[in-house]
């Protein structure tokens, strides 16, 4: 089972750069928003804010900038506004706070940051790729944000933010599972290696090998790497960073077949994922869910699972999201539960197969292979730019042929690939369908009273004898007075025998009425008229309750089924 981790590194601070990477005297004791004697307030609010992300006080720095910043807006103070409002968002940005990091992004959007020092831009570029990442779920702009962060810091010296640059684009393989980035990673290492650089910057180039290490399998690597990031975090006291070393040495030890001291370290991640952000707790709880998913304590994996789901709803994280729901359907299906099966699928294969998720892959590997070549290309003699400008012609031409050839293989890739999960779809909701005759119709719910019981089969009768939930107008009112019941005792005797509200229960016949049609070789009716004949108003509401329910259009499901039959029949 390959290893799917996913680092959620927080760069060094980009905003160090504003102030020149140095230690402002006199900024000892209380942290407040006051201005100091002897400087100007834009002055006295960069020494603050440096200190703020040092120590994490992302609260104190809101509370304390957001009167400035507005303040700022009605002086028209270009500076004041790009300094404070890239501070606003990464404070929010730290908290996974969306709406709030895109509400000031979009206020200093009118204002020309590419003008503005290398402290801004390096910090704005920061926040839009980190945001892109996590939740936009886009790679490929992530990935350009963070190279525009490496090339200001080396154009400025600015070391550590080049180390942090360079391991958030690992991070970005980590996420891919591709050990490709080891290149990276180990021009990263390098560079931690100079007397300048800071412990923080030397704990993530640390943390990047053990990445890329992990990929490629090199477990006593991983140990070696882990060992002196944590030697780092000891030694300057970033605690934040113990759940995820923690994370990593528990999932190297769970490969190496150590199971005990895997738990006690995946027990020690979520102990101290307080204080780390919450994509690192969802992260945690996904891989402690498929250790204890390989230990078959499916029980435990579906709580871990749940309560990862319950963070990356909540702070809308998606970067590891799909692989989340790949996991979830297969646990139930495993377990026996068809019907969450089928749900957790049909998530997973909407981060899976859609269109733009494919063309956002293409679009990455573009950009990877533009980042492995960034340093070789700089370095490129004369003599050989000149040759290649002779190319040119050639190569452009041998380009768009390869372009073509690759965009067709991707194509017919995708659609075999689409085949595959429309085939999978038509599979599970047969079995669930299955399931549902079985239990669905029997009462999910405990029978309060044999007057619910006796009302609730004559309803079914009239459902399944007459089809009376063809006709366009049917209500619970009308299907009472039918019963000669009142519908509040038609209501309970259906909500308590189903589990389902009076309008799913019927959508629940006519749905599988359809698939019954649908299914038959002979029956060619157009869908329209089907989508008429089963009491929709319109064929686009039959089309949406039908692709809700089984997770496929209805002609899609048309030729599945017309295709099963043929199989069964030969």
């Amino acid at each position: 089972m390959r290893n799917f981790y996913l680092s959620c590194l927080i760069a060094v601070v980009f905003l160090h750069g504003c102030s020149g990477m140095r230690e402002e005297p006199g900024m000892g004791g209380r942290m407040d928003c006051a201005e100091n004697a002897g400087t100007s307030r834009l002055d006295s609010f960069k020494i603050f804010w440096d200190r703020c992300t040092r120590t994490g006080q992302y609260d104190s720095m809101t509370v304390c900038t957001r009167p400035f910043f507005y303040e700022s807006l009605r002086n028209n103070d270009t500076l004041s506004v790009l300094y404070s409002g890239v501070s606003m968002s990464m404070a929010w940005l730290s908290k996974e706070n969306k709406d709030s990091v895109q509400a000031y992004l979009s206020l200093i959007e009118p204002y020309d940051t590419e003008n503005a020092d290398a402290g801004v831009r390096l910090a704005l570029n920061y926040v839009l790729g980190t945001f892109s990442l996590k939740n936009l779920y886009n790679y490929p702009e992530a990935i350009s944000y963070y190279q525009k962060c490496y090339e200001l810091s080396k154009q400025c010296g600015f070391l550590n933010n080049m180390i942090a640059a360079l391991s958030n684009i690992v991070h970005i393989y980590y996420i891919r599972s591709d050990a490709a980035g080891l290149e990276i990673a180990e021009r990263a290492y390098g560079l931690s290696e100079n007397s300048r650089a800071n412990d923080v910057a030397k704990c993530m180039a640390c943390i990047s090998m053990a990445e890329m290490c992990s990929l490629r399998d090199s477990l006593s690597a991983v140990g070696k790497y882990l060992a002196e990031a944590g030697s780092f975090v000891e030694k300057g006291g970033f605690s934040s960073y113990v759940s995820l070393i923690s994370l990593l040495e528990a999932d190297m030890l769970s490969s190496k077949g150590e199971d005990t001291f895997a738990k006690e370290m995946y027990d020690k991640a979520l102990a101290h994922s307080g204080q780390s952000e919450p994509g690192i707790t969802a992260m945690i709880y996904l891989h402690y869910g498929i250790f204890a998913e390989k230990l078959g304590d499916y029980a435990r994996a579906d709580s871990l699972y749940r309560s990862a789901e319950k963070v990356s709803v909540r702070y809308e994280n998606f970067e590891y999201r799909r692989e989340l729901y790949r996991r979830m359907s297969d646990l139930y299906y495993e377990t026996g539960d068809a019907v969450l099966a089928l749900e957790y699928y049909r998530r997973y294969s909407s981060y899976l197969d859609s269109v733009a998720t494919q063309a956002k892959e293409f679009s990455f590997d573009s950009l990877l292979i533009a980042n492995q070549r960034m340093e070789h290309n700089r370095y490129r003699q004369l003599s050989e730019i000149a040759l290649l400008k002779e190319q040119h012609k050639t190569l452009a031409i041998s380009a768009v042929c390869v372009l073509i050839m690759i965009a067709a293989l991707s194509a017919w890739l995708l659609y075999c690939k689409q085949r595959r999960m429309y085939h999978i779809l038509f599979e599970h909701y047969r079995n669930s369908r299955k399931a549902m005759d079985m239990h669905v119709l029997n009462g999910f719910s405990e029978v309060k009273s044999d007057a619910d019981a006796e009302l609730f089969s004559k309803a079914e009768k009239l459902m399944e004898n007459e089809k009376i939930f063809k006709q366009k107008d049917l209500s619970i009112e009308k299907l009472s007075l039918l019963l000669e019941t009142n519908r509040t005792y038609l209501s309970r005797a259906i909500n308590t025998l189903s589990g389902l509200t009076f309008h799913s229960w019927v959508n629940m016949y006519r749905i599988r009425e359809a698939t019954d049609i649908l299914s038959d070789p002979d029956n060619d009716v157009p869908i329209k008229c089907l989508a008429d004949d089963l009491g929709y108003n319109s064929v686009s509401v039959f089309y949406k309750a039908f692709q809700k329910e089984t997770g496929l259009t209805p002609s899609r499901y048309r030729k599945e089924a017309v295709s099963a039959v043929v199989a069964d029949a030969e």
